[in-house]
């Protein structure tokens, strides 16, 4: 499991502009799997049924978040695909910034 977890990370960290894994993240320290100067992302497999994370995941990443005064994201590779968890207020920002900026059709 630890390798598809791995090629989670790899394909984030190559998709996406200025994020870079946490070496080591679960082994030795209780940090997030990967990381940007504005986020920190942990990134979960799970291979069957569907999306569920723990409350105990979820503020944990909060936690690390809020130490790096950072905002948090949770992504979940499952059988039927990768979903990403993140705060409310986070995503009406992100989506306000992309609204205001016409990316998005609204």
């Amino acid at each position: 499991m630890r390798s598809i977890g791995d090629k989670l990370e790899d394909y984030l960290e190559s998709r996406l502009k200025g994020v870079k894994k946490t070496t080591n993240s679960g082994a030795f320290w209780d940090n997030a799997d990967l990381s940007s100067k504005d986020c920190i992302f942990e990134a979960k497999v799970k291979n069957k049924g569907g999306v569920s994370i723990s409350p105990k995941i979820l503020e944990k990443v909060k936690k690390q978040a809020a130490r790096a005064s950072r905002e948090s994201i949770v992504i979940q590779q499952v059988p039927c695909g990768t979903y990403v968890v993140l705060e409310l207020e986070f995503f009406i920002e992100l989506w306000e910034m992309y609204a205001n900026r016409k990316i998005l059709k609204v």
